[in-house]
């Protein structure tokens, strides 16, 4: 398993083409720069702790 640090940046295209890329944190700064170079729409996401799912007791039948 990895432990290099990814965030998630969601890119618009001119024409409306969306497309969501996870970067290394230490990629976003050039990443950001090269795609508004382009004329491109970029927005960084910040990552929030992953969520875990918990089980739910049931109820047993009446």
């Amino acid at each position: 398993m990895s432990t290099t640090s990814t965030m998630t940046v969601h890119v618009e295209y001119p024409g409306g083409t969306r497309f969501v890329y996870r970067l290394p944190v230490g990629q976003i700064e050039e990443f950001v720069a090269a795609a508004r170079l382009l004329g491109v729409w970029v927005s960084v996401v910040r990552e929030l702790r992953p969520r875990h799912l918990h089980s739910v007791p049931t109820q047993a039948a009446a």
